[in-house]
């Protein structure tokens, strides 16, 4: 099907160095145009080229010959004479706006969405990321290294039972990661958005964070869940405190409208309040809440899928990508305008269409559906992770619990998505917009050449392309060859 096109290529290569991968050499795809650079054998500002001027046949003294009428026929408004889409049926005409329109919305493969969640999963921690010299001397190196002190706890049987129940597992792995970034922050550090607890109020933090650490190791060996999630609160806590120098320097702006006082670690530590509202969200997303919402010593209900459902983003969530959906139509791809405009435009000529409200409708059952997905794939990752990824902190790495840990919800609740997005698309099909979008470069020369190369290209790229577009293209090339 492709033949002419690899045909016409081959030929345009050895003529002019390449059919349109080479912008500054003539081709069919730039309408046999060159670009205004000086030192371009086929620029009009090389003073060695005198052609491809006009369609009426301009003299080339380096060819020797007149260029054939038609070959600057691109850089001429469209008429019915010299339309790109001239030879081309009207199903064929419109399967390449069709094909156009398609491409505006690709469509994603179900490892491509699986890796580009887990790349947005690595990048919720950063720190792993910006610090990874620290993050492994805290880990393996360190005095008081985090692998070092949960190896202790993997030899002892009870501790083990403890960290394989699922309903105990996240805020023992939230535990270990608490413990690893006090550990790290202890260590050297640039400070550029966290200054290290040695520079903190004279170096009094640095003795503060490794009695907590104490603490929190000697929680972790009593095995009691309620001190468990206290130490870890209250090292969390204490890590939101004392910013680098960039969020100082952003302190002393609004210092000078506003009285700041950002809270030291000190503060924090003494925040009785701070550190209750942090001990009652770890106790409901890690599920060590009694039937009476007190902070139980050890968990005593089921995770059920519902529960995860209320744990993770859950519905908020949901909202969140909802929102963003509109975002996206609304202001960067602008598609209720396109669509309202066309209305209007429709109007002025007696002909009644809805296409704006089609488009709301559109982005509506869209919007809806990335919010279900969402919140259905988050929970449905927690859910699965929960029934064996426990086994994962004391079997194999406490870090690698943390890490499939933390990134589990949000790639499942990417795949959720990804999964409506195909069953919202089946419903409401491409958006209006887009297909009016196409249309429009229909209409223009310029434009009838941008819907030939992107069909092109779609067809160079291995994407399903419908027959009568191949058709297309392979008509507008045997007719060019």
């Amino acid at each position: 099907m492709v033949l002419p096109i690899s045909s016409l290529a081959n030929m345009e290569m050895a003529l002019y160095g390449g059919c349109g991968q080479n912008a500054n050499a003539p081709s069919f795809m730039n309408g046999y145009m060159a670009t205004n650079n000086y030192m371009n054998q086929y620029s009009m500002m090389n003073p060695a080229f005198n052609g491809y001027g006009s369609v009426y046949g301009n003299y080339n003294p380096t060819f020797g010959q007149n260029i054939p009428q038609g070959y600057g026929a691109y850089a001429q408004q469209p008429t019915a004479q010299n339309s790109v889409f001239q030879g081309l049926s009207d199903t064929e005409k419109q399967a390449l706006v069709d094909d156009y329109a398609k491409s505006l919305t690709p469509s994603e493969g179900f490892m491509g969405c699986l890796a580009g969640n887990a790349v947005f999963a690595a990048i919720s921690n950063p720190r792993l990321i910006a610090h990874p010299i620290n993050t492994f001397r805290a880990t393996f190196s360190a005095k008081n290294a985090t692998n070092k002190f949960f190896n202790t706890l993997k030899k002892d049987a009870n501790f083990i039972k403890l960290w394989e129940n699922p309903e105990n597992s996240n805020i023992l792995r939230e535990a270990w990661l608490q413990h690893n970034k006090a550990v790290a922050r202890l260590e050297d550090k640039f400070g550029a958005f966290r200054r290290g607890y040695k520079a903190i109020d004279n170096g009094a933090a640095k003795g503060l964070i490794e009695q907590e650490i104490k603490a929190l190791e000697a929680a972790l060996k009593s095995g009691n869940m309620e001190k468990i999630t206290y130490q870890t609160a209250r090292l969390q806590h204490a890590y939101s405190a004392n910013g680098g120098f960039i969020s100082r320097g952003w302190n002393k702006v609004k210092g000078l409208f506003t009285e700041v006082k950002p809270a030291s670690v000190i503060g924090k530590l003494d925040d009785t309040q701070g550190i209750k509202g942090r001990v009652e969200e770890l106790a409901k997303t890690c599920g060590t809440l009694n039937p009476e919402g007190k902070l139980a010593a050890t968990a005593t209900t089921k995770t059920r899928y519902i529960d995860m459902i209320k744990r993770g983003g859950g519905v908020k969530g949901g909202l969140f990508f909802m929102g963003i959906e509109f975002l996206m139509a609304a202001l960067l791809e602008k598609k209720f305008t396109k669509a309202f405009d066309a209305d209007k435009e429709n109007a002025k000529n007696g002909i009644k269409t809805n296409y704006g409200w089609t488009q709301i409708g559109q982005t509506t059952v869209k919007a809806a559906g990335n919010a279900v997905g969402w919140t259905l794939g988050e929970a449905a990752g927690m859910w699965a992770f929960a029934k064996w990824g426990a086994k994962l902190g004391s079997k194999v790495h406490p870090l690698l619990g943390t890490l499939i840990g933390g990134a589990v919800g949000l790639v499942g609740g990417g795949l959720g998505m990804w999964l409506a997005g195909k069953g919202t698309k089946a419903i409401v099909g491409d958006d209006v917009a887009n297909k009016i979008e196409a249309k429009n470069l229909a209409q223009s020369q310029e434009g009838q050449v941008q819907l030939l190369q992107n069909t092109i290209q779609r067809i160079e790229s291995g994407e399903k392309v419908s027959a009568q577009a191949q058709m297309a293209i392979q008509k507008m090339m045997t007719q060019m060859a």
